[in-house]
């Protein structure tokens, strides 16, 4: 709350500023500490305009605030989290707005740095903001999404517990918690988590995305199929809905449309790697070859260190005939994996044929 009259302009905070408007119109000294007297005066004629205002029409200038705005602006100090006795009290818990510059401008840093994609700057940036402020749960989620994308899922599962406690209501950080879970193989833990969020939110499309996985894993195809289509009806441009659908229609011998739901996912996000390796996949099983090859090509691009990869182009291009191509491909395998036993096999078949 703030008031302004002639001279003086009064803010009223946990920290309060009264500028001299005549004097510093740049708003630049703040003369609450010395002017006492003008502070208290100011503040009381606040109050009793707001006490007017309240007996008044009180809703009338109020701003309805989307959830994301309401949590940046609580994160920022300036909105209450719930209700007081008086929307004229101060909460002297929370810090002053002032205080949150810096704190609000390395956030806008993060931000930068998640979309460059810049690991190292960001994993420093969310660990000086949380040092900074604990309660800062977008930290947590971040950075336990840089750790599932390592492999790091114990890492991931101490910063989304962390989030949770914050936050117990972040459907997505539940979600990320429910993939964590699944790929360790705690299956039921994983379902509770999704089921939990589709409590609160039936219609939260990542939550019936996460189930399908669960339930492609647990050899449910059929249960997989309808959790899946539920989260495309809720969100049709959900890449991973797209690419989960399309394994388990495969698994019920449903060819040509997995390979709809493949291409979909693609051109939502066209570097899903294992969505470019599925749909070579059927491509190779209908003796679409060259497509096949495309397709294994451009995973490889994107992810050149996954050995099944340079195994399955390997059998494209030997199928073809390729057999030196083929070779090449599947030697790379066995060196990036070299207990690979099929690609170990299958280098020994193509090398033989060779000769």
């Amino acid at each position: 709350h703030g008031l302004a009259g002639g001279r003086w302009k009064y803010i009223r905070a946990n920290r309060p500023e009264l500028y001299d408007l005549d004097r510093d119109p740049a708003e630049s000294n703040n003369l609450a500490p010395r002017e006492t007297e003008i502070v208290a005066e100011m503040q009381a004629e606040l109050a009793a305009r707001y006490a007017s205002a309240q007996r008044g029409d009180a809703g009338a200038d109020t701003v309805a605030l989307k959830a994301e705005d309401r949590r940046q602006l609580e994160a920022l100090g300036y909105v209450s989290m719930g209700a007081t006795n008086s929307g004229f009290d101060l909460d002297r818990t929370r810090s002053d707005p002032k205080d949150r510059i810096e704190f609000h401008e390395k956030v806008k840093q993060l931000a930068v740095a998640v979309a460059r994609r810049k690991p190292q700057h960001t994993t420093r940036l969310c660990e000086e903001l949380l040092a900074d402020w604990p309660g800062f749960q977008r930290g947590h989620v971040i950075l336990a999404g840089m750790a599932v994308d390592r492999g790091e899922l114990t890492a991931a599962t101490k910063h989304l517990a962390a989030a949770l406690r914050i936050d117990p209501h972040d459907a997505d950080a539940r979600c990320m918690l429910g993939r964590v879970l699944a790929q360790q193989g705690e299956f039921q833990q994983a379902i509770a988590q999704y089921e939990q969020v589709l409590a609160r939110d039936p219609e939260f499309a990542r939550a019936h995305s996460g189930l399908g996985m669960v339930w492609i894993a647990r050899a449910d195809s059929a249960r997989a199929v309808r959790h899946l289509r539920k989260a495309l009806s809720a969100d049709p441009r959900l890449a991973e809905a797209h690419q989960y659908l399309a394994v388990a229609l495969a698994r019920k011998g449903e060819s040509a449309e997995a390979v709809r739901h493949y291409r979909q996912a693609l051109a939502i996000e066209p570097d899903r790697v294992d969505a470019h390796r599925g749909l070579a996949t059927i491509l190779r099983q209908q003796g679409e070859l060259a497509a096949a090859e495309a397709s294994l090509a451009r995973a490889i691009d994107l992810a050149p260190e996954r050995p099944d990869l340079h195994h399955n182009l390997g059998s494209v291009l030997a199928t073809q005939g390729r057999l030196g191509e083929a070779v090449t491909h599947y030697r790379e395998a066995v060196r990036l994996r070299p207990d690979y036993a099929q690609a170990h096999h299958n280098l020994g078949i193509a090398l033989t044929m060779q000769q």
